[in-house]
């Protein structure tokens, strides 16, 4: 094909984050955890599952707070 086309794979991040935004008045976060190892079968290397603990942590404090708030 000619032309040109995009996707969420080809735009950058702050536009996608930035049109929703706009779009859905809301703010947006984006939040990314690097992988140790990319191989297809590896398992999830202990270094990324506890930065998964410590990102849910810190969104279940951050809505806890959201709620207690006046």
């Amino acid at each position: 094909t000619t032309g040109m086309s995009a996707s969420t794979h080809t735009l950058p991040l702050h536009l996608v984050a930035q049109f929703i935004e706009q779009e859905f008045h809301c703010p947006v976060w984006l939040v990314g955890i690097q992988v140790a190892q990319n191989e297809v079968g590896a398992l999830v290397s202990p270094a990324v599952a506890q930065a998964v603990v410590n990102l849910v942590r810190m969104l279940i404090e951050q809505y806890e707070h959201l709620l207690t708030s006046p």
